[in-house]
């Protein structure tokens, strides 16, 4: 499958596109956006993800994933934290890795595995969760999350967590 877009948003012109389909049993992705200010190219920037998932049984899945954010820095000094305090934007650096596996343990329990790594200041974060559904209504989770990452970096500002959490579906 292959799709392309084009639009405004704010005072920015973005175009983009994407893909998906099978490399034998594992499925591909990507998608990609440029983002342009018009009559100011200094501040054009692309955001690229690719990634490969593969389900090795019916209980076990796994997905890896590339992020490029052509808005975010390489160098710590030069994040931009005020912009993602305020909500503008959701990553500060450049290159990322994250790796997402899944446990299905009981037809009614999934346990997952989740890790984020910031390629360029090594910052990361593991979060874990099992969630159970107690009804075709209602999904109760419980879960954590780990940040770590050197002073200033990406990921060793936020506390670790943990968390309840209820779905409730109608």
């Amino acid at each position: 499958d292959f799709s392309l877009m084009g639009g405004g948003f704010d005072d920015r012109v973005v175009i983009g596109g994407e893909f998906a389909g099978n490399l034998m049993k594992a499925g591909i992705r990507g998608e990609g956006a440029l983002s342009a200010l018009p009559g100011k190219l200094d501040s054009n920037y692309v955001r690229l993800i690719v990634g490969i998932d593969y389900q090795f049984t019916s209980e076990v899945y796994m997905l890896v994933e590339y992020h490029f954010n052509g808005d975010g820095a390489m160098q710590k000094s030069s994040y931009d934290l005020h912009r993602l305090s305020d909500g503008e934007i959701l990553n500060v650096g450049r290159n990322y890795i994250a790796v997402q596996g899944s446990i299905l343990v009981h037809p009614l329990v999934n346990a997952v595995v989740s890790f984020t790594r910031n390629l360029d200041d090594r910052s990361q974060y593991i979060g874990l969760a099992t969630s159970y559904s107690a009804s075709n209504d209602l999904t109760l989770a419980v879960g954590g999350q780990m940040f770590s990452g050197d002073d200033f970096s990406e990921y060793w500002w936020y506390p670790n967590s943990l968390y309840l959490k209820a779905e409730l579906f109608f």
